[in-house]
């Protein structure tokens, strides 16, 4: 073999010794790079051929990836797992909470509703409002014969208040706008109820219609407001405007419970006609046989509290 054919003979073996040692460094690479003993080998098969910056890096990378791996196999030890990916998701009512490297826990969560999606609630009813209407036989659309009234009931377990009134539990009071009393043109507490329990015979209040709801205890607070507000009687703010102002404070203008104004002076015989329109509206309203009403609760509303009655609005309240 001749000095020639010698060198290059020496040549092709230098390079293929470089292809295989490049080959072994890449199958570890492959192989091994995320096993404690293959991070080692990993660095000592490059240790002669990197540079001094490139060897710190690998070094780095190599401390990095030898810190996540005993975090997952303690792990995967600890819960008896595999890894999963980051992720946060609800299945079934539960929540599914993960993180890199751990396993899901389920933890037991409120189902989440869309944004746009209102939560129901349930608001305890705490009374029962009534608007009662009654006109006279021969009473025309414009006749002010007849009266426009409400009636509470208080439905819970302790005292409402009604107006300045105090209403215990399982009582009931009426409330209505008055211009014919001695004491004044003001609404007054249980003219009604006294008229009709004491003196049916002179002040039926039939025939008359009515419409029932039970409230909350902020409908019933926004009763009580409307009622402060409006407790004096005049031509255009009667009886009838009066009772369809309160009732209608505790209700949205597209409510269903909610009574438009007939027009600028309302008059009981109008209100009859409203309340007749009114699905599921009832006739002649009265008081239970076992009622009872004496004068010491009859009384008017006044701009902080509630008053008795003079001697003389007595008189006309008995109708005397």
């Amino acid at each position: 073999m001749t000095i020639k054919e010698k060198k290059q003979t020496r040549k092709i073996a230098m390079i293929l010794l470089v292809i295989v040692m490049f080959a072994s460094i890449f199958a570890g690479f492959t192989t091994g790079a995320y096993a404690s003993e293959g991070v080692e080998n990993y660095i000592g098969n490059i240790d002669s051929i990197v540079t001094t910056s490139e060897e710190e890096q690998v070094n780095e990378d190599a401390d990095s990836d030898l810190i996540g791996e005993e975090q997952s196999k303690s792990i995967i030890e600890a819960e008896g797992d595999i890894e999963t990916e980051e992720s946060n998701s609800t299945f079934a009512g539960k929540e599914i909470i993960s993180d890199f490297n751990h396993n899901p826990v389920i933890e037991d969560v409120e189902p989440i509703l869309p944004i746009d999606e209102p939560v129901e609630t349930t608001s305890t009813k705490i009374a029962s409002v009534y608007i009662v209407s009654y006109k006279s036989s021969a009473g025309s659309s414009w006749s002010i014969d007849g009266h426009t009234f409400l009636a509470v009931r208080n439905d819970s377990d302790s005292a409402i208040t009604v107006g300045h009134y105090n209403l215990t539990s399982g009582s009931m009071l009426t409330v209505g706008s008055w211009g014919n009393i001695a004491d004044g043109k003001y609404a007054y507490y249980n003219i009604e109820k006294y008229r009709m329990i004491n003196l049916s015979n002179k002040a039926s209040y039939n025939p008359n219609v009515y419409y029932k709801v039970e409230v909350t205890a902020s409908q019933l607070a926004s009763l009580t407001t409307a009622i402060n507000n409006n407790y004096t009687w005049t031509n255009q703010k009667n009886c009838s405007r009066f009772a369809r102002y309160c009732w209608n404070s505790m209700f949205s203008s597209s409510s269903q419970y909610h009574i438009d104004a007939s027009s600028t002076v309302e008059t009981p015989t109008q209100m009859y006609t409203k309340i007749s329109q009114m699905n599921g509206y009832k006739t002649n309203f009265k008081f239970a046989s076992n009622r009872w009403c004496t004068m010491e609760y009859v009384y008017r509303h006044t701009a902080s509290s509630k008053a008795s009655l003079s001697a003389d609005a007595q008189k006309n309240v008995k109708m005397e």
